[in-house]
């Protein structure tokens, strides 16, 4: 829920943004559909997925709307990659890694497999530095946010500080890491030009309009019996 109640935050300060002729605005904006994509990954499963998904799509369109040069498709040589998290985190695919290494907890600072912390859930901390010198709330080093001694809400993340040996790479439909999906998608432009019906001069931008339509549901990963 912190990333659903930070993407929310974010949105307003777009909109107030907006209304005070701020050109920090769109820079919100863009941050509010990171962060309500990265919610989705986290709140996958629960009613709270649906929620920020819908909430997504207001930013999105408002983004489109408002700043529709933000939505041009990356270039990538002669052809193109959409980037948008909007559009990414509609392909409900990810990455899974087997590895044998580290990996610690950020709050009590140790192997995640010895510590009582879940990967993703919050706990009130007394503040502290690890040996490390990284703060045991948010994870920054030489922190000045929270005081040593003082009790906050901190979220668990899990550093990996050494890879022994890896194993795997797999695709899966929700991977452990829930943000570890796709970045980044390709597009040919010459399927982008059949599919168009025209041809696409060189250094002529092409714009995303998904976000001013109607969603068209999830791509899911689908494996064999």
């Amino acid at each position: 829920m912190r990333r659903l109640h930070r993407a929310r935050g974010d949105a307003a300060s777009m909109r107030f943004a907006r209304a005070a002729g701020d050109p920090a605005a769109e820079s919100f904006g863009r941050q509010a559909l990171a962060v309500y994509a990265s919610a989705m990954n986290w709140l996958e499963g629960s009613d709270d997925f649906d929620t920020a998904h819908n909430e997504l799509h207001e930013v999105g369109r408002y983004c489109r709307e408002e700043f529709p040069a933000g939505c041009d498709l990356t270039t990538d040589g002669d052809d193109f990659a959409q980037r948008c998290p909007v559009s990414l985190v509609h392909q409900r695919v990810g990455l899974s890694m087997g590895f044998t290494g580290n990996a610690i907890c950020s709050i009590c600072d140790l192997d995640v497999s010895e510590c009582p912390h879940r990967p993703g859930h919050s706990y009130e901390v007394v503040a502290s530095a690890h040996l490390n010198g990284r703060c045991n709330v948010c994870g920054s080093k030489a922190c000045t946010n929270h005081l040593s001694g003082e009790i906050y809400e901190a979220e668990t993340r899990v550093s990996i500080t050494e890879i022994y040996e890896i194993d795997h790479i797999a695709l899966v439909a929700q991977p452990v890491q829930p943000d570890a999906r796709l970045t980044s998608i390709p597009i040919s432009r010459r399927e982008l030009e059949a599919h168009l019906g025209l041809t696409i001069a060189d250094g002529l931008s092409v714009r995303c309009d998904q976000c001013l339509g109607e969603c068209q549901g999830f791509t899911q990963i689908r494996f064999g019996d």
